[in-house]
């Protein structure tokens, strides 16, 4: 526990509650995609590359991030041209992958990879 406190704070990793320190670690319970492109990824299962479908022709400022279940981005790049998303030197586990263009999600989905 910790030290007693009389007042309630919330912060972006602690909350000072019920008199005592504690930590805290959000969890998401739940993503949903929030753009309507039809973008669609495949193999899922994946094993070394996940391709993309459905993107358009020269939107180059699309990113990805290959986040894992903790919450924490494992892979943060660009999408190649050819849609193609790099994942061989992933271990095999489930993540999350997010599509952005510029500060706007346009795609949000679970993936797992396997080897």
């Amino acid at each position: 526990m910790g030290e007693c406190i009389v007042e309630t704070y919330i912060g972006t990793s602690l909350v000072l509650n019920q008199g005592f320190l504690q930590y805290h670690n959000p969890v998401a319970t739940e993503i949903k995609q929030t753009d309507h492109r039809n973008i669609h990824l495949y193999p899922n299962p994946a094993n070394s590359v996940i391709h993309l479908s459905g993107l358009l022709v020269g939107e180059k400022e699309i990113k990805y991030k290959l986040v894992d279940l903790q919450g924490r981005i494992l892979i943060e790049d660009h999408i190649l041209e050819n849609g193609i998303i790099p994942v061989s030197t992933q271990k095999s586990g489930i993540y999350f992958l997010i599509l952005t263009n510029r500060n706007d999600v346009l795609f949000r989905q679970n993936i797992s990879i396997v080897h």
